[in-house]
């Protein structure tokens, strides 16, 4: 899975995945078409191998900096890592020609929660129908973000969302990420009432 849905052929990313039989070599590449599979980064092998439980994380600067590839590559694509043992995963990844514009004005607003009860979240100033993600920045057990819910932003870009909060007591941050990009974040804060 790419870190951004929505993407170009030049900009940096990452790719992280699972399944894979242990120290297995893996190649990602963007598949464009029937013979257009750049692999990510211009390398011309394996990037990466997979860790003793099967799974990798590889960070790249570039899918490909060959204009002729870059030139079709804008539409619907798919993101494939093949393993050198016949282990492979894929996921759906959207190239764009050049960068979207994000909303700078994004705004995430919540009224606060009881531990195991529902809060409402909504949003604004997103880009118009933008799929946004709700996660609590930091609050997994080994300080990865925990997802809370996601939806699509209304044509004006903005969204209402309600979630069960399973958090302990305490004020967290909580984050909306776009799939184009935008961003917002406000203070959780989690009581007993």
């Amino acid at each position: 899975m790419s870190s951004k849905a929505v993407m170009t052929m030049s900009e940096p990313f990452t790719v992280t995945g699972s399944g894979f039989i242990p120290g297995e070599p893996i190649v990602v590449q963007v598949v464009i078409g029937e013979f257009a599979s750049p692999i990510a980064g211009g390398a011309r092998g394996s990037q990466v191998s997979a860790n003793a439980a099967g799974a990798f994380s590889v960070s790249f600067d570039f899918v490909s900096e060959i204009a002729s590839v870059i030139e079709q590559a804008p539409g619907d694509r798919t993101l494939l890592a093949q393993g050198a043992d016949g282990s492979m995963a894929s996921s759906p990844l959207k190239i764009v020609s050049s960068p979207r514009s994000t909303s700078p004005s994004s705004s995430l607003l919540t009224g606060g929660a009881e531990p195991a009860g529902d809060a409402s979240i909504v949003g604004a100033g997103f880009v118009a129908n933008e799929f946004v993600s709700i996660a609590v920045a930091g609050a997994g057990a080994n300080g990865e973000d925990i997802i809370l819910v996601g939806g699509q932003a209304n044509s004006s870009g903005a969204f209402s969302l309600t979630t069960t909060i399973n958090l302990d007591e305490g004020i967290y941050t909580l984050r909306a990420t776009g799939s184009n990009g935008s961003e917002a974040t406000a203070a959780l804060v989690v009581a007993e009432k």
